[in-house]
């Protein structure tokens, strides 16, 4: 598999059988959020990526070593640029704080209405963090338990 060839219904057919796999298009290969939790639990564990993919079916071979590159540098990136946004989303809450005594009571009220949206946001991306961090620690109970 080189490039952006086109996947052959036969390609298409088995790589749509993986659980690793949400769909797959002409070309291009859409993952579970599942195997994309795993595999970056995996990768920050000290895995290769190499290895997590041929785990799940997906030898280089078949699907291609920049294919698994570019979607560990993709879902690192994510995760990496959520953790910043949430830090920026503090420290605007934090500064937002700082100039209410100049404000008139409207826009007093308009900032709290942000502040609030904010930290409604902040609250949202931490609960996604805490069910992903219960996935990874139920994942890690039960390679423990499997003797992995």
């Amino acid at each position: 598999m080189s490039g952006n060839a086109a996947f052959s219904d036969e390609e298409r057919r088995y790589r749509s059988s993986l659980p690793a796999v949400a769909r797959v298009t002409g070309s291009r290969i859409f993952y579970s959020t599942e195997f994309q939790d795993e595999c970056m639990r995996r990768y920050w564990s000290g895995e290769s990526p190499t290895a997590i993919f041929r785990d799940a079916g997906l030898d280089p071979k078949i699907i291609g070593a920049k294919r698994i590159e570019r979607c560990i540098r993709r879902w690192r990136d994510a995760e990496e640029h959520s953790a910043d946004l949430m830090a920026r989303r503090r420290e605007s809450l934090r500064r937002g704080r700082i100039d209410r005594a100049d404000q008139t009571p409207r826009s007093r009220a308009a900032g709290d209405a942000r502040i609030i949206a904010l930290q409604a946001s902040i609250i949202s991306q931490l609960e996604e963090l805490v069910d992903q961090l219960e996935q990874t620690r139920k994942a890690m109970e039960a390679d423990r338990e499997n003797g992995k």
